[in-house]
């Protein structure tokens, strides 16, 4: 056995705490010396996070958001996790402000890592 399936700190339990800092309002550079993470890892977290929050938002359901976004479960729950720690009115605006930005910036068509949404 590899030691992140032993102790449970596989490779996905690094993109939350990469996205809770975006949420603490980090810049991606910040973050990037911070963590030693790539740029365009940093920003793929991000917008993953944005489009479970998005989703999340309209009421969809745990297994519809993970198959939409193309994640696996374990990031989901850890996205879904942040979204309800950080829904309070500290945070609130700063996630309403990082899902305006996925609506802005992700076309329907590409939303949906393996398809079209409908």
């Amino acid at each position: 056995p590899i030691r992140g399936s032993v102790k449970d700190i596989g490779p996905t339990s690094h993109k939350a705490k990469i996205v809770e800092l975006y949420i603490k309002g980090y810049t991606e550079t910040q973050i990037k010396r911070n963590k030693e993470h790539s740029l365009r890892s940093i920003e793929r977290y991000i917008m993953d996070f944005s489009k479970v929050l998005v989703l999340h938002e309209k009421g969809e359901s745990f297994d519809t958001i993970r198959q939409i976004v193309g994640l696996s479960e374990r990031v989901t729950r850890d996205y879904l996790s942040l979204i309800e720690a950080y829904s309070g009115m500290k945070y609130g605006e700063r996630l309403k402000e990082i899902a305006e930005t996925v609506k802005a910036y992700t076309p329907p068509a590409t939303f949906k890592k393996t398809g079209v949404i409908a």
